[in-house]
């Protein structure tokens, strides 16, 4: 609704609501297009200025999800599937060198490189390595530790 047709219509609801109080009264429609067309514009700045607030409420969700930890934001021609997945090491023991997931979705933390066989990686196995969170292959889920880490 423009403002045109919301001023028309507050002016028929405020003569027919004069009518009703006193039909045989003279009303003035300049005062009557003036406090129609007054109601309008301040209808028209409040929907205005809630929607500014509703937009600047958004943008500081937006931005404190933004700044939140572990808060991963896609680039353009760049998809969730494109990341790699990194084992947490900071969960790893001291002396886990790699780790790697066997066909049965079990993951463990190594000592020394393991090799791959049909359905494991065998090697010095140090532990399992719990709530992973890697959905590939598991062919695919050997990582070695990086350096300092």
């Amino acid at each position: 609704m423009n403002k045109l047709q919301m001023a028309h219509e507050y002016a028929k609801i405020s003569v027919s609501a004069m009518l009703n109080d006193d039909p045989d009264s003279d009303i003035n429609f300049e005062m009557v297009a003036m406090n129609a067309f007054g109601l309008t514009d301040a209808m028209f700045a409040e929907f205005e200025k809630r929607e500014k607030e509703e937009a600047a409420k958004k943008r500081f969700e937006i931005q404190k999800l933004l700044n939140a930890d572990n808060t991963f934001i896609e680039r353009e021609d760049q998809h969730f599937d494109d990341v790699e997945w990194h084992p947490d090491w900071s969960l790893a023991p001291e002396n886990a060198m790699a780790c790697a997931m066997d066909a049965d979705k079990s993951m463990w933390w190594h000592g020394k490189y393991p090799k791959r066989t049909d359905v494991e990686w065998l090697g010095d196995v140090l532990g399992e390595y719990k709530d992973h969170g890697y959905v590939g292959d598991w062919r695919d889920s050997f990582r070695i530790r990086p350096e300092g880490v």
